[in-house]
């Protein structure tokens, strides 16, 4: 008993360490971002996704790109979280899309995020994060 009570105190302790802000990334460094946005397991045809990079720290616009007629899109956009949304053609047939964010860790390597909207799964692949900002991993 007297252990579990110094364990509790332990991560109470570490609980409150620290500024309460989640680590952000403020680089201004430009990545390439790309992959394919699906609509219940069907590529988009037409469109756009928005990459927002800012944070508390970095106050910055948004990237939008266009999504092709196969569903694939290229972009550029900071490192870090970024949230995504979608606008444009594929709202006709599915409004509910324009409420859906998605947030996006973008790395200073390869990143290719593939989102199905709507989907069984509805997933994204690649580093994820909730609407709470808690990360999840890939999915």
């Amino acid at each position: 008993m007297m252990h579990r009570r110094i364990a509790i105190g332990i991560i109470l302790l570490a609980a409150g360490c620290g500024d309460g802000t989640p680590p952000m990334d403020t680089s201004q460094s430009q990545v390439k971002v790309s992959g394919i946005v699906k609509v219940k397991g069907k590529p988009v045809s037409g469109g756009q996704i928005k990459f927002d990079p800012s944070n508390a720290l970095r106050q910055v616009g948004s990237f939008t790109a266009e999504i092709g007629p196969d569903g694939t899109y290229s972009a550029v956009t900071y490192t870090g979280e970024n949230v995504v949304r979608f606008s444009g053609a594929m709202l006709k047939a599915n409004p509910e899309i324009g409420l859906t964010t998605r947030f996006c860790n973008v790395t200073a390597a390869e990143n290719v995020f593939d989102f199905d909207l709507l989907g069984e799964t509805d997933q994204v692949r690649g580093p994820t994060y909730s609407r709470k900002g808690a990360k999840t991993g890939k999915r």
